[in-house]
């Protein structure tokens, strides 16, 4: 057999393994061209059962050669097992000696038919990744040459590409059995976010290689590795070009994998190649993890790269109409034939990616209608004109009918836009007549455009007067939403000027959809209240510490489950107005919660945890309360709580209210102005102090108790939690007695006896 045959066996094979096993047989045949003997091989090596592909790629043409035995240690790398095999070698899981590091060695035998081609790609592969730096490109470690053998070692990602998780889904899909799956089903709600934070990383991933110069050129799925957490990463740099080196490829190769590759790549066009042909070939990928088919399809390569650069892949909500519509937005934008239609670079399509993640308003736009045929006809352009010639003579007497009556219709919007000017400002007119306007502004101005208008005042006016509009509903939105954060004001009316500020940038939105900053304040995100958490160790340094999140019911104090907010420091989150309680924890061990009721009255909250020394012990003159059901005793005072149950997690509360001595360290370390109340008695601290310390503090305000318990590394407790202590275990409905006239209710030393010691 031919040098040449065994190339042809190689890619023939390589390209099979691509495809469903019921297309394989027919693809081999067309692409063998008559040739029995590579018919023969291949087809041979396709009914071989394939070595594991947990890791890197799939089985590939290394396969093909009689490669000898590899010594058991190459360098410092003691190889363990084969983990999967590729064009470009194979994969073995490794040790490094003397580390005891479990590495990912890819090897490049000495073979007759490794050509020097596929030496200088190999190495080009280990240099390109070598250079790269990101959490989800798989690291080069080292690059070596033992004896003629090239190798080089990366790190041990354990997990399974992305192709074996698409067929994974399949089989799922038609119930036929189990194999490693990471995504949840895709009939599940959650598997298009799931598959949007992978290609979502995957983006960045690439964003950040082609700052570094380097293109990938073939993204596909099984170049793309799930570790075990479900995190994605780019491998196989085999075919990337480097800015920095001149690229081994010549124009006229045709350098990917043809279902994946983009228009350009399909011509083999060298020069058109950059880094979109990689937002293409990862659009490719979205389509068919959102849709489970591939968008172009054939029974050979010629066929697939055809109908690349020759027809539209299917509407993707109409081979899947579960697919939310600016998902088959984002897939659209980033798969257009033209690589100017695509977005400009990868952190373009990572941000959109994000912007759909936290339900804002994606960049991307659809094509329009007429933006589809121009596509169309550019593909189709000697069909269309023949039919044209054929039409011309039928449409003349029709054009000249239709010529005068849009005549007629500018005419009448002419007399449409003179009377409005004169009548009254666009301010007072009705939405649904603004957008009338607006309409008939845009027909004018398109048919301008083309012919010479006798008058265009009018239509210059009303321009003018449109965006002098755009300009002010701008401006008294954002003055709006500056006021609902004034503290100075009540907090109805600043409630009341944040819905108004929203009403008006939405007003805004909707009648200047073109304008995307409008769009953007316009969205509900914008008006909602933050939250800024910092985290500090023990010396009030920053610590690394997750941010979770509970949300309280006003109408019995119970808290949600928690959820992720984010890592701190966490700078200004957006939340709905209500009650909620922040957990932060620690990476160092331990959690600190914290009060927080974002809404009118604190529109931007932000809130400090320090860790304590002493994480794992109760504080000082605090009781440890178990987790419990606690139904509310039969209070009139409180009558929106009168026989709810509650489900209370453990707790911790001090065995004593807070006295005023105590309250004046934290006015002293914080510089907090002393209560009111304080003034009612004597001007000075210490007289006050000496008569009243050992008393229970009062008038202090909600926000300055909150301050209070974040300065002490405490939270204030729920209604229901405060009514469990304080009412004991025969649920008083006051504290220490079950008259109020006959006994304090204050209590700073917690004598002997008091309910918080009945647990």
């Amino acid at each position: 057999m031919t040098p040449e045959q065994w190339r042809e066996i190689e890619r023939i094979y390589l390209e099979a393994l691509d495809k469903p096993g019921d297309e394989r047989e027919g693809f081999v045949r067309a692409e063998s061209r008559g040739d029995e003997e590579v018919l023969a091989e291949v087809m041979r090596l396709l009914r071989t059962e394939p070595p594991g592909t947990d890791f890197m790629e799939s089985p590939g043409a290394v396969a093909l050669a009689q490669m000898p035995d590899l010594p058991k240690r190459l360098g410092e790398f003691e190889l363990l097992e084969e983990v999967g095999r590729g064009a470009m070698g194979v994969v073995y899981r490794a040790v490094q000696q003397p580390l005891g590091r479990v590495v990912a060695v890819k090897v490049l035998p000495p073979s007759p038919a490794i050509t020097q081609s596929r030496v200088d790609r190999f190495v080009r592969e280990a240099r390109a990744a070598a250079k790269l730096s990101h959490p989800n490109i798989v690291p080069v470690l080292t690059v070596g040459d033992e004896g003629g053998v090239r190798f080089f070692a990366m790190e041990y990602v354990e997990g399974h590409n992305l192709a074996l998780e698409l067929k994974s889904l399949h089989l799922a899909l038609e119930a036929k059995g189990e194999a490693p799956s990471t995504l949840p089903d895709s009939r599940s709600q959650e598997y298009f976010r799931s598959i949007v934070r992978l290609v979502r990383d995957a983006a960045d991933a690439l964003a950040y290689a082609h700052a570094q110069g380097i293109i990938h050129r073939d993204i596909k799925p099984s170049n793309l590795q799930l570790d075990k957490e479900g995190s994605i990463h780019v491998v196989d740099f085999g075919l990337a070009h480097d800015e920095a080196q001149e690229t081994l490829t010549r124009s006229g190769d045709v350098a990917g994998t043809p279902h994946y590759m983009s228009p350009e790549q399909a011509r083999a066009h060298r020069h058109q190649i950059d880094h979109r042909t990689d937002i293409y070939s990862l659009g490719v990928v979205l389509y068919e993890l959102l849709t489970l088919e591939r968008p172009f399809r054939g029974h050979s390569s010629t066929e697939i790269l055809n109908n690349i650069l020759q027809t539209e892949a299917p509407r993707i909500r109409r081979v899947n109409p579960r697919v939310p519509r600016d998902l088959e937005t984002i897939c659209d934008t980033a798969m257009a034939k033209d690589p100017a239609h695509r977005y400009a670079n990868a952190a373009e399509l990572r941000d959109d990616l994000d912007r759909f993640l936290a339900h804002q308003a994606i960049k991307a736009r659809p094509p329009t209608v007429f933006q589809r045929v121009a596509r169309f006809a550019s593909r189709r352009g000697k069909a269309i004109g023949v039919a044209a010639s054929v039409l011309v003579a039928l449409a003349a007497g029709a054009w000249w009918s239709a010529r005068a009556i849009r005549q007629q219709g500018l005419r009448a919007d002419r007399a449409v836009i003179a009377a409005a000017l004169q009548d009254e400002s666009l301010s007072e007119l009705p939405l649904s007549e603004q957008l009338d306007l607006r309409r008939r502004l845009r027909t004018l101005r398109e048919e301008i455009g083309v012919h010479a208008a006798e008058d265009e005042d009018p239509i210059n006016e009303l321009e003018r007067a449109f965006e002098a509009y755009r300009v002010d509903l701008r401006q008294r939105g954002l003055d709006d939403l500056a006021a609902s954060r004034d503290r100075g004001l009540s907090a109805g009316v600043r409630e009341l000027r944040r819905l108004t500020g929203l009403q008006t940038l939405l007003l805004a939105s909707h009648l200047f959809p073109e304008d995307d900053e409008l769009r953007e304040l316009a969205s509900i995100e914008a008006a909602f209240p933050t939250v800024s958490v910092r985290a500090l160790d023990e010396q009030g340094r920053q610590t690394p510490a997750d941010v979770l999140l509970r949300s309280i019911d006003p109408f019995s104090t119970e808290c949600g489950e928690s959820r992720l907010l984010g890592r701190a420091p966490l700078i200004g989150s957006a939340l709905l107005p209500g009650d909620y309680r922040i957990v932060v924890v620690f990476d160092a061990g331990g959690f600190r919660e914290l009060v927080c009721s974002p809404g009118p009255a604190m529109m931007d909250v932000e809130v400090v945890a320090q860790r304590r020394p002493d994480e794992d012990s109760i504080p000082a003159g605090m009781v440890a309360y178990p987790a419990s059901e606690y139904t509310f005793a039969d209070y009139p005072g409180e009558p929106c709580f009168q026989g709810k149950s509650v489900r209370l997690d453990a707790f911790l509360l001090d065995v004593a209210e807070v006295s005023n001595t105590e309250y004046y360290a934290f006015m002293q370390a914080t510089s907090s102005p002393a209560p009111k109340f304080w003034g009612l008695f004597v001007d000075d601290d210490a007289t006050f102090l000496r008569d009243y310390g050992d008393r229970p503090v009062v008038s202090v305000t909600w926000p300055e108790a909150v301050a209070y318990a974040e300065w002490a590394g405490k939270r204030l407790p729920t209604m229901a939690e405060w009514h469990r202590a304080a009412g004991g275990l025969d649920n008083w409905p006051f504290p220490y007695s079950a008259n109020p006239a006959a006994g304090v209710l204050g209590n700073v030393h917690a004598p002997r006896g008091c309910p918080q010691h009945v647990r």
